[in-house]
């Protein structure tokens, strides 16, 4: 990684913030062994502890982890970290290293699952930009209801592209049709109706006259 500390002696070789120790016993939803039992996750031949994307969502491992990267190459703050007699950057928790969450509890920790959330849509389409800001228009991938209206990210975006479909309702806005009825208790989901069904008011004319 270029910190002038020796592999060796380096506990965490690539400056992703993340201690190798943690990135080499990485559970995820495919291990694959790349040297030794150092886990290799996208199974790229390259060992988490090497790989600044470690499950290769595009996403790198770092922001996953919940540090900081503004130039976006992978390693905690701008350019060459500054790291302490261990080779950890101390822009990583002070030197002591970040702990990634496993915000779904299964696969591994967020940096070793392609879908941190399990909502079903993978974090490199709910984050199009891949830089772990909730932007306008983006799904939240540590978070499986994004606009908290009680339906899930990956059931609203029902073909999971991340994408609002004519036929979908919109996973970051809680009321899809504007009409002041939450999308979950919304029985005409995509046609602007009123309280308390959402559906619009059946209107009879047959009492007209010409």
């Amino acid at each position: 990684d270029g910190d002038g500390i020796a592999d060796a002696t380096d506990l965490d070789d690539d400056n992703d913030g993340i201690l190798d120790t943690v990135e080499n016993a990485s559970a995820c939803g495919t291990t694959v062994v790349a040297t030794g039992t150092n886990a290799d996750c996208d199974g790229d031949g390259i060992p988490n502890s090497l790989d600044l994307d470690s499950d290769n969502d595009g996403i790198k491992d770092v922001i996953e982890a919940g540090g900081t990267d503004p130039d976006g190459d992978g390693k905690v703050g701008t350019g060459t970290p500054v790291v302490n007699a261990q080779g950890v950057p101390t822009g990583a928790n002070g030197g002591a290293g970040l702990t990634p969450a496993n915000t779904d509890g299964t696969n591994g920790a967020d940096p070793y699952d392609i879908d941190s959330d399990g909502d079903g849509i993978l974090d490199g389409i709910e984050d199009t930009d891949k830089d772990g800001v909730v932007d306008s228009g983006e799904t939240n991938p540590k978070n499986p209801d994004t606009d908290g209206d009680g339906l899930a990210d990956g059931v609203e975006d029902a073909d999971k592209d991340g994408i609002v479909d004519p036929t979908e309702t919109d996973p970051s806005n809680p009321d899809t049709d504007g009409d002041g009825v939450n999308d979950l208790a919304d029985q005409c989901k995509l046609v602007a109706g009123i309280a308390p069904t959402g559906c619009p008011l059946a209107v009879s004319y047959t009492h007209l006259r010409a």
